[in-house]
């Protein structure tokens, strides 16, 4: 299940960072599944951006269709070849972000020719989109998750976090009281996370549940957001202290009780949190923080409190692979992400081997 949009971007591989991913794997990852990669592919340009995978292995994301193209395609990928799911203009631009178990895609998009950007939430079953109501035809709607009962989790611009269920629109702060900006995702039981303004107006992890809504205790901390939600209710996220608001660090939460997730063996490092499946295996990015350190951001796999390196994990010949980004991880271990290869960006997915 996805997380919280994201638009950070990588720095270019270094020789440090070959050498470091050299090293022989530890008795800790060892523990883990192995991994074989597979492109995602592209549909003609240079970016691709994944966004989320379902059980049976579908992808879904945004591309370009070729390097001048400003505007982006939501693309579906099970397996074959990626396809874009088509618009009748050319000038709209569109990006999916999750897929369910039934294979129905939720995203959204934006005409660039309207004035006003406006932004349209939809779902697609395989043939066409529908498109959800709005509170005002100027409104911005963008969709975050989706699960298998067809309900969708989003926010409308810039700070309203929303339900659209059987087709209509709920707001969730004024179903709870509480002011939620953005429904990051949800689970099979209709439960949501995501932000909510706390104490200090301070943004904070929010759960929804039965109608109503629950700021979660992480370890105090004065801001942090929940990422994601599974079936037994483990919540993943990231956090900041109060002594150095400008580093993240990752927990799971559950019944309550959050626990610290650690990161990567090496130096100093910002941990986000993106995912996490019904076994409450985690995956996101760690990013180094120290400024003389050459080593990219790198993926990382977390269960049972051992975090390890998703490019550790690459069975056989890396072949030109870094693992940058892990964004989604779905019930059969499988993960995709952005990541390089031969330094050129590209989307990948991971299955065990």
């Amino acid at each position: 299940m996805p997380g919280s949009i994201d638009r950070r971007h990588f720095i270019a591989q270094g020789t440090a960072a070959a050498m470091w991913l050299a090293a022989p794997l530890s008795a800790r990852a060892a523990a883990f599944p192995r991994y074989r990669i597979s492109d995602l592919g592209d549909l003609g340009g240079s970016t691709i951006s994944v966004r989320g995978i379902n059980d049976a292995g579908v992808a879904v994301g945004m591309a370009t269709r070729h390097d001048l193209d400003k505007a982006g395609v939501a693309f579906i990928c099970d397996g074959g070849p990626m396809r874009g799911l088509r618009m009748e203009k050319r000038s709209v631009s569109s990006a999916a972000a999750a897929i369910n178990n039934a294979g129905v895609v939720a995203g959204y998009d934006v005409d660039r020719a309207d004035a006003h950007f406006t932004h349209s939430a939809w779902t697609w079953n395989g043939s066409a989109r529908q498109y959800f109501t709005k509170q005002a035809l100027t409104d911005s709607t963008y969709t975050t998750d989706i699960n298998d009962d067809g309900v969708v989790t989003g926010f409308v611009y810039p700070s309203a976090a929303v339900l659209w269920r059987d087709g209509q629109l709920i707001d969730l702060s004024t179903e709870t009281g509480l002011s939620f900006v953005q429904a990051n995702a949800l689970n099979h039981a209709g439960d949501v996370v995501g932000v909510a303004l706390g104490r200090k107006r301070r943004f904070q992890s929010c759960l929804y549940r039965h109608g109503a809504a629950t700021l979660l205790d992480i370890f105090g901390t004065p801001e942090h957001e929940a990422t994601d939600i599974n079936a037994a209710g483990q919540v993943c996220g990231r956090y900041t202290q109060v002594v150095d608001e400008r580093r993240c660090y990752g927990y799971l939460w559950q019944d309550g009780v959050a626990t610290e997730l650690g990161q990567l063996p090496g130096p100093e490092q910002a941990i986000f949190p993106a995912a996490l499946n019904d076994a409450g295996m985690v995956v996101g990015t760690s990013v180094v923080t120290a400024l003389v350190s050459p080593r990219v951001p790198h993926a990382f796999v977390w269960q049972n409190g051992s975090m390890v390196d998703l490019n550790r994990l690459i069975d056989g010949d890396r072949d030109g692979w870094v693992l940058n980004k892990a964004v989604d991880i779905n019930n059969q271990n499988q993960i995709v992400g952005q990541a390089t290869r031969h330094g050129v960006p590209r989307a990948f997915i991971a299955t065990p081997v």
